[in-house]
């Protein structure tokens, strides 16, 4: 999957992508919110 394949999903199915066939590789919590850095494929997303 491309960056461009990947940004063209709904939100549902880009979270799916994420957490099915991502690499979780740092998370990070501020205030209110947890935010998680993953990688998918040959770019990464970050996912608060």
């Amino acid at each position: 999957m491309t960056f461009q394949q990947y940004d063209k999903l709904e939100e549902l199915q880009q979270a799916e992508a994420a957490w099915n066939k991502g690499v979780l590789l740092a998370e990070r919590e501020e205030e209110f919110h947890k935010i998680m850095l993953y990688q998918l494929h040959e770019f990464y997303i970050e996912v608060t």
